[in-house]
């Protein structure tokens, strides 16, 4: 269980990606947050992890609409999550689910 600590800047996310065991969407990090004095806003929270993204401190996935949100990560946790059978496996079973929405998304190809 991650524990809610203060957040003083975007370097300071980075400890809430260090201890969990997967992929985090805004949301669920912001669940993780602190409420109340200090607790950044929505658009604060966004530039924060799109800062964090351009200068490589996290990694993301997904488009960013409401059935693929944005999930952010640390680099060097994909490694040790790889590790995890269970893990490998729900990744290829993203990756497949992925690929089946490419298809049905895709004109038909004329004939």
């Amino acid at each position: 269980m991650v524990q809610k600590r203060a957040v003083s800047g975007g370097a300071g996310l980075l400890p809430f990606f260090a201890s969990v065991p997967g992929k985090l969407t805004r949301r669920e990090l912001r669940g993780l947050l602190p409420h109340g004095k200090g607790t950044p806003s929505e658009a604060t929270l966004w530039r924060w992890l799109e800062r964090a993204v351009a200068e490589r401190l996290l990694l993301r996935e997904g488009t960013g609409h409401k059935n693929a949100p944005f999930r952010y990560w640390l680099p060097a946790r994909e490694a040790e999550w790889m590790k995890d059978p269970t893990y490998r496996l729900m990744r290829q079973d993203e990756e497949a689910r992925a690929q089946v929405d490419r298809l049905r998304l895709s004109p038909p190809e004329a004939g």
